[in-house]
């Protein structure tokens, strides 16, 4: 498969811009991002999910500057749309009732960086 079958991913103004789709995304507007493999599940402040064939990395190395933080192997949370933390479980709560769980490994560092953004 040549890579011109997969969108091009860039960040431009704030929003997402997923080329071959031809979507722009706030990124704003994004709550949480969840891989899959290599596949990356976006979800979205309108209740839409959307799955990209790119990998969490790709969007974590877009995205480190707009207060994205990787909590898990898994998990790539919008600290704008975090709404509770359980440290002792180390559950996260974020708009529209989703929930991510952070690792063990990540946990103090998430911990430090609520602390520093708050």
């Amino acid at each position: 498969m040549n890579s011109s079958t997969f969108p091009v991913v860039f960040v431009k103004n704030n929003q997402l811009l997923l080329y071959k789709e031809k979507l722009k995304i706030s990124i704003s507007e994004i709550i949480l991002l969840e891989a899959h493999k290599n596949y990356t599940c976006l979800y979205i402040c309108n209740g839409k999910r959307l799955v990209v064939p790119k990998t969490l990395k790709l969007f974590e190395d877009l995205l480190i500057n707009h207060k994205f933080y990787r909590i898990h192997r898994t998990f790539l949370i919008n600290y704008a749309h975090l709404k509770n933390y359980n440290a002792d479980l180390g559950e996260v709560y974020l708009t529209q009732n989703i929930k991510a769980v952070a690792s063990r490994r990540r946990k103090l560092d998430f911990e430090v960086q609520i602390n520093y953004l708050s």
